[in-house]
């Protein structure tokens, strides 16, 4: 298998574990240069992909993606995600590789789950993180599959 193979295998599997079908509204939060989020595009004509990067970089490497590839069903927001909010919801929200850089103990807890509660307006969420000294773990509807 080729880099580019296994790249692909593990975008369609990302997509398959957060259980997106063609027509949803999708959200790729933290969505670095917008691997996932171009996929999903791409894979899911019919979806429409937003993906949000706090970097003008990301934002216009993606861009430049995008009208490559004849993409009108993406969106990327330039924004700071621990204080933006969102005004739409959305059927699948995935965070992937996100919550390694960011330098907050409780990051998670506080603007995740804050207080114990589920606040992410999606139908489905899918949380993907690993490092090296924890496993990878994914949640999807609050159920953890490791």
């Amino acid at each position: 298998m080729t880099l580019e193979e296994a790249e692909i295998a593990i975008l369609d599997l990302y997509c398959e574990r957060a259980q997106i079908k063609d027509g949803q509204s999708v959200l790729d939060l933290g969505c670095g240069l917008g691997a996932l989020t171009l996929h999903t595009a791409q894979k899911y004509r019919n979806c429409h992909v937003a993906g949000v990067t706090n970097s003008m970089e990301q934002m216009d490497y993606i861009e430049k993606q995008r009208k490559l590839l004849q993409l009108s069903n993406v969106d990327i927001v330039l924004a700071d995600i621990t204080i933006h909010e969102m005004v739409v919801t959305f059927d699948r929200i995935m965070v992937v590789g996100l919550l390694v850089p960011i330098d907050e103990d409780d990051w998670y807890t506080e603007y995740v789950f804050p207080a114990g509660s589920f606040i992410i307006p999606s139908a489905s969420f899918l949380l993907n993180f690993q490092s090296l000294t924890k496993k990878f773990v994914i949640i999807i509807n609050g159920t953890i599959h490791n």
